[in-house]
């Protein structure tokens, strides 16, 4: 065993006997930052965490959070959006989630189909922007690292034009690394309303409660044939698979045994990129462990529009669904807004 690999053994044993608490391993992971002596695989693994704690920890650690926490909160904090990417291998967003962690230490997201019609004339949807964009840099010319800056860029202005909101930062999650993700937890709970059977992803399982290993969850999240409100239940799909893996983080024993820590740590490090400039450890140390985080998918109009390319896509009513966003972003939203707006993350059985 290397010296790095003792120190990280070290850092990771020194909580392993105390019970988990959110802001204190966000403090170990900053400090651990710092550490030149970290490799640099390490630090991605860390700082790759944390994004995926900004959202996670609130819901695994709101109800073992102490009351006198000695740490102290950030001097200055302002509101900030996040939008968080699920990313295909074929650089397709299969969900997206604008977020805002607010000064109030809330987080409020809004989900955002992938299938929303955001070009009405061309028939574009919103998960295509990033493939498009990377693709016609590439034509044109411009090397993988200018590409990928392109279909950041493009993403994150489609986005913007949508809800009236432009992302200060943007997470993206390689959707296949959800199976190392679900291995590394030992396996994610979930319940389906009917039996399922789709060759097309893969997807064959029975009604009721089941555990899902690896490749069985790229399956569940990938179906999108077969389900009756198309992308709508895909998005119901991954809150409840979100909601089951927090909970298994925290009750598998991960989080106490170093060596299986490790190894999530190792999973949330290939899976997470981040755009540059990021401070993400200084980023969650203002998350509150007090305040899940709050999602609602967007109001629409027609979840089967016909598109001019022959392909059915959602319609949205793009005024509302800004005023949507800002009310929703802001923490006052109420119930729903609407057709199909105000859907829960809340997660039980799914189709």
């Amino acid at each position: 065993m290397t010296d790095h690999e003792i120190l990280i053994r070290q850092a990771v044993k020194a909580e392993a006997d105390q019970a988990p608490h959110a802001e204190a391993v966000l403090t170990r992971l900053r400090a651990a930052r710092r550490k030149p002596v970290w490799p640099r695989f390490a630090i991605v693994a860390a700082a790759a965490a944390v994004v995926i704690a900004a959202v996670v920890v609130p819901l695994m650690f709101k109800d073992n959070a102490a009351t006198d926490s000695p740490i102290a909160a950030p001097s200055a904090r302002v509101d900030q959006n996040v939008l968080l990417v699920g990313m295909d291998e074929n650089g397709m967003a299969d969900s997206l989630v604008l977020s805002r962690v607010r000064t109030d230490g809330g987080i409020s997201g809004v989900s955002l189909p992938r299938d929303t019609v955001v070009d009405a004339e061309k028939g574009w949807k919103l998960g295509s922007i990033h493939a498009r964009a990377v693709q016609n840099a590439k034509e044109t010319g411009s090397a993988d690292d200018a590409a990928t800056r392109a279909g950041r860029d493009a993403l994150v202005a489609s986005v913007q034009t949508l809800t009236g909101v432009r992302a200060e930062h943007v997470a993206i999650v390689d959707t296949r690394s959800f199976a190392g993700l679900t291995d590394a937890v030992g396996g994610v709970r979930v319940c389906l309303v009917n039996a399922v059977n789709d060759r097309y992803s893969g997807a064959n399982f029975p009604a009721g409660e089941q555990t899902l290993s690896g490749e069985q969850a790229l399956a569940f999240l990938r179906q999108r044939h077969g389900l009756p409100n198309g992308d709508l239940d895909r998005i119901a799909r991954a809150s409840a698979f979100l909601g089951s893996l927090s909970e298994q983080l925290q009750t598998s024993g991960v989080l106490s045994d170093p060596q299986r820590l490790e190894g999530f740590l190792g999973a949330v490090g290939r899976a997470v990129r981040t755009d540059p400039g990021w401070d993400l450890v200084a980023f969650a140390a203002t998350v509150s462990s007090q305040s899940p985080m709050d999602t609602k998918t967007i109001p629409y109009l027609d979840p089967e529009f016909s598109t001019p390319d022959g392909t059915r896509g959602i319609s949205v009513d793009k005024e509302a669904v800004r005023a949507f966003t800002t009310e929703q972003l802001s923490g006052t939203a109420g119930g729903g807004s609407g057709a199909g707006g105000g859907t829960s993350t809340a997660h039980g059985c799914v189709n």
